[in-house]
């Protein structure tokens, strides 16, 4: 039998245990997230019905019934598209670390030990699911008051005029750049907070470890208590910091996500070039000789970089599985 199941069953029949109280507040803390959550649903709920009632009044009343269906139909395309790509990428990662994260914990002496975690693991499964379900929702509430953005990218007019340097037809920055610009903010906004959402999970659950030394630290001086105890506290800490321990799949998914986010952001400057169209920096509007000569080579050679560097995580991820390549793409 192991350690964790004897403790468990010596502890059963005791209601006072420390491990009951705090199964007991985790549960209080679940059910006063989804008592907020179901609040927070119904007012905004009841906010968009009364303000779609009005919208449809009006509309009505200047006989542009039209041009409201067709707002909500964008907004119910757009809505849910947002909040769903929202809720897989967040909630998918979370899963997949929470998943992956190490079942058992080898100490010296001990040759297996049963994995500690698990209450953890599960809260942290009840909490993502409710987080990101509410964060989804707002996400879709945001996609859908963007509809116009969308609604110019697909009714585009070509202006039949194009523009030296890229031969994009000018309607191009004027309808559907925008649009792009949106959906581009929004998936590397998304993956970067699943990157950061799947560090805390790995951290939280022994995917991602602190080597820690052991030394003595000295106490603090008399001296230096009050104030800056804290501080001297968290010094004394860190410097028992040796490194950090990365687990297989946490090398694997954190470089895919990052992978993918260097990617995007070799993407980010190919709309960074078109915008040079736009500039404003010059005397006059519009592409100058340093934004042609200058800039334009610059955020070419950056784009090529990002996409190399996103290429190398995603090998990383699916054969290297080194430690290295992910620590330098975190501090780059």
């Amino acid at each position: 039998m192991s350690i964790l199941r004897r403790f468990k069953r010596q502890k059963k029949g005791d209601p006072t245990s420390w491990v009951d109280r705090r199964r007991r507040r985790r549960r209080a803390v679940y059910r006063l997230v989804i008592a907020a959550a179901i609040v927070i649903v119904a007012i905004v709920a009841v906010r968009t019905f009364m303000r779609l009632y009005v919208d449809w009044l009006w509309f009505g009343e200047v006989d542009l019934r039209e041009v409201f269906w067709r707002r909500a139909g964008f907004g119910l395309v757009l809505g849910p598209v947002f909040g769903a790509v929202f809720f897989a990428l967040i909630y998918g990662n979370v899963e997949i670390a929470r998943r992956c994260a190490p079942k058992h914990q080898v100490f010296e002496g001990i040759a297996d030990l049963e994995y500690v975690r698990a209450d953890t693991a599960h809260w942290v499964r009840r909490m993502a699911l409710v987080l990101t379900s509410l964060v989804a929702i707002a996400v879709g509430f945001g996609a859908a008051g963007a509809w116009l953005t969308f609604a110019r990218a697909l009714y585009a007019t070509p202006f039949a005029i194009e523009d030296p340097i890229f031969h994009h037809d000018l309607g191009f920055y004027v309808f559907t750049l925008p649009a792009w610009q949106y959906a581009y903010s929004f998936l590397f906004t998304t993956l970067f907070v699943a990157l950061v959402a799947t560090i805390l999970v790995h951290f939280m659950l022994g995917g991602i470890e602190l080597k820690l030394r052991d030394i003595e630290v000295p106490p603090v001086p008399e001296e230096q208590e009050g104030a800056s105890s804290v501080s001297v506290e968290a010094v004394r800490h860190i410097r028992r910091i040796s490194g950090i321990h990365f687990e297989g799949s946490a090398i694997a998914q954190l470089s895919a996500l990052l992978g993918a986010l260097f990617v995007l952001a070799g993407l980010g400057y190919l709309m960074k070039a078109w915008n040079l169209l736009l500039s404003n920096s010059g005397a006059a509007f519009g592409a100058g000789y340093t934004d042609v000569h200058v800039r334009l080579p610059i955020i070419r050679v950056l784009m090529v970089l990002a996409l190399l560097l996103g290429s190398a995580l995603i090998y990383n991820a699916a054969r290297r599985r080194r430690a290295q390549w992910l620590l330098i793409a975190l501090g780059s």
